[in-house]
Order: structure tokens, then C-alpha cells, then sequence
């Protein structure tokens, strides 16, 4: 098994990308957790970041509101609802 081979806490460092990619859909959760390590040890940010991530969960809760109230939804109302935006 190939493991993570980057400078992780303990408790991360033995887990093996096999043993993600076992599990089903893990292939490509398995080369994002990769990904994500490399960029931690790096000091990059990856991407999607935070933000992206807060805007897109704002994006289906608009339109899951307006699934349901057949009427249009905003993004940015959603956010100020959260506190996520003036």
C-alpha cells in the first residue's frame, strides 16, 4: 500500500490511499485527499477553498428554496441570512 508520504500528524500518517479507494466513489476522493496534503505541506491553499465551498452550499440552499416555494431565490440573500455577507 502506498502511503501519504508527507509530514503528517500521527494520527494521519498511516492512513493508505488504497484503503480509500476502496471504499465506493474513494478513487477520486482518494486523489483529492492527495492533492490536499500536498498543498497543506506546501503552504498552498487549495482549491476549491473556503469560500468557494460557503458560496457554493449558498447556491443549492437558493435553489432548493426556490424548488420548494416555486419563486426565484438569491444567493446573496442566503449568505446574509448566515451572517456571510452585509
Amino acid at each position: 500500500m502506498r502511503a501519504i508520504g508527507l509530514d503528517l500528524p500521527a494520527q494521519l500518517r498511516d492512513v493508505h490511499l488504497e484503503q480509500v479507494r476502496g471504499i465506493e466513489g474513494g478513487h477520486s476522493l482518494a486523489g483529492y485527499i492527495e492533492y490536499f496534503a500536498r498543498c497543506v505541506a506546501g503552504g498552498q491553499i487549495p482549491l476549491p477553498d473556503l469560500r468557494e465551498g460557503i458560496v457554493t452550499v449558498a447556491l443549492m440552499t437558493a435553489m432548493e428554496r426556490s424548488l420548494e416555494t416555486k419563486q426565484p431565490a438569491s444567493v446573496p440573500a442566503v449568505l446574509r441570512e448566515f451572517g456571510l455577507q452585509s
